[in-house]
């Protein structure tokens, strides 16, 4: 800015400065020097005599002569020179104003999205969520991203404060960004608009839409929750509470603990799922795990897991496929197959699986198909209360008369919920009489355990009482409503 006194020009100049004015006195001289381009004034002062006196008064009076503009809001600002000059050494220049240039247009941007960090997300309970760092501003194609707004020029004053305008110097202003991947000006040429989907991404000064996030390591609190357009790569782990949305297919080289998946691509998950049934996995393609536990699972594809599915509510529009182990406990449904190495376990845990299924079915024969997985699971209650082999009459020889009456008793009842059991599989059967097979099949390689609900086509039931070695398939019986086993095969 004009006014403003620097440091000594001979420790800082190497422009050839012009002697313009100049004053005299006892033994000195004084004299104003200026750069050709009136940017730059500097003052000397020479004496003849090493005792020459040169008062600050009379340079002052020289400065004010001149037309020097050194601090226009500081009326202080020339004597205060004045007297920094009358006290230097002998033939040395002092700088004493500095002009203000004329500044070209600067382009700036105009966001129409908005940027930045969102970082610490407060709640309306004035809560904040630790999980909300990162703000992924997600755009769709053709959406406009910036403007590049036109700057204006401003004019400028040398050491005189004579006005200079912009076109006096000239200078090349930057461009306000750079254009990377998957950006470009519209129609309108100060216009940015994606050219694909995705999520925008500005970093020195360069814009674009990236496709893939990844994170090298875990997703924890340094990343955050992740809502991306696009594809997500995390090569560690997604630790507990973190939540992934995404558009396309998300893959996690780690565990995920109690987390949350939502994508419309594809789920993969290397090192499998530990949800302490909180954790939710929900994907329009495939999901593949290297084990399921106690999480939610839907997805519009088939479900394929290495090791097991424990405890875990699972559907899937395709097959449900468990590789090497089991289905334990939980419910798992499927548009087609399911297949495991086993399924329930040595100790019945109770495990609902359903192939074929059709919600609009399901839901229209709730009612009888709970009324029957009741009756039967009141069955298999008073089946595991009397033993293996209890319920027929010969096993009642050698029994003690004073257990006698009381197995008696079981067996009657035995019988009378089996009889009701039955009722109620024939009601069901009525109801879906005329039924469409779908050919989904339940198939199971080494066992199927007791106390397992297999459903097929939603309406065919068929309560596992006794344990079933494989391989074995389930099918379908329409006109029964039941579910049979229909033949051995290896899977």
């Amino acid at each position: 800015m004009a006014g403003q006194p620097g440091p000594p020009a001979s420790a800082t100049s190497k422009v050839a400065m012009e002697v313009i004015r100049k004053t005299s006195g006892a033994g000195w001289v004084c004299e104003l020097l200026v750069s050709p381009d009136r940017m730059k004034a500097e003052v000397r002062l020479q004496r003849d005599k090493p005792d020459a006196i040169c008062s600050p008064d009379q340079i002052l009076a020289f400065l004010t002569r001149a037309g020097l503009v050194v601090a226009p809001a500081d009326p202080a600002g020339l004597m205060t020179l004045a007297r920094q000059i009358a006290a230097s050494r002998t033939n040395t220049a002092m700088a004493a104003a500095t002009g203000d240039r004329p500044r070209p247009a600067v382009d700036s941007i105009e966001w129409l999205i908005p940027m930045g960090l969102g970082q610490f997300v407060t709640e309306a309970n004035d809560t904040v969520d630790l999980h909300e760092v990162t703000r992924f501003i997600n755009v769709r194609k053709d959406q406009i991203i910036c403007n590049i707004v036109a700057g204006e020029a401003t004019t400028g004053t040398d050491v005189f404060g004579t006005p200079l305008p912009p076109a006096a110097i000239k200078v090349i202003a930057p461009a306000p960004l750079k254009l990377g991947p998957r950006v470009a000006f519209g129609k309108d040429p100060r216009t940015v608009v994606a050219t694909e989907p995705g999520c925008v991404r500005y970093v020195d000064g360069v814009l674009s839409v990236e496709q893939v996030f990844e994170v090298k390591g875990d997703l924890n609190f340094k990343i955050g929750n992740v809502d991306f357009k696009g594809k997500v790569v995390i090569r560690g782990s997604v630790l507990d509470g973190f939540k992934i949305k995404a558009t396309d297919d998300v893959l996690v080289d780690g565990v995920m603990g109690n987390a949350s998946i939502e994508t419309t691509g594809a789920i993969v998950i290397k090192g499998g799922v530990n949800g302490l049934h909180k954790g939710r996995l929900q994907a329009a393609g495939d999901v593949v795990a290297r084990y399921l536990h106690q999480v939610s699972v839907s997805a519009g594809g088939n479900v394929t897991a290495e090791i097991e599915c424990h405890d875990s509510l699972v559907s899937a529009g395709g097959d449900v496929k468990i590789v090497r182990g089991g289905i334990i406990g939980g419910q798992v449904e499927a548009g087609g197959n399911i297949s495991a190495a086993f399924v329930g376990s040595e100790r019945c845990v109770r495990t609902v699986v359903s192939a074929g299924h059709n919600a609009d079915r399901a839901v229209a024969t709730k009612r009888m198909r709970e009324q029957a997985e009741l009756a039967w699971q009141k069955v298999f209650v008073i089946e595991k209360a009397l033993g293996p082999g209890m319920d027929k009459p010969e096993a009642l020889q050698g029994v003690p008369l004073g257990r006698r009456a009381n197995i008696e008793k079981q067996m009657a009842a035995l019988a009378k919920a089996r009889e009701a059991a039955g009722k109620q599989q024939d009601l069901l059967a009525a109801s879906v009489a005329g039924t469409t097979a779908s050919g989904a099949t339940v198939r199971v390689q080494k066992r199927l355990f007791p106390n397992v609900l297999v459903l097929i086509d939603s309406v065919c039931l068929r309560e596992v009482r006794s344990e079933i070695d494989g391989p074995a398939t389930l099918v379908a019986n329409p006109e029964r409503a039941a579910v049979e086993v229909a033949k051995v095969a290896k899977i």
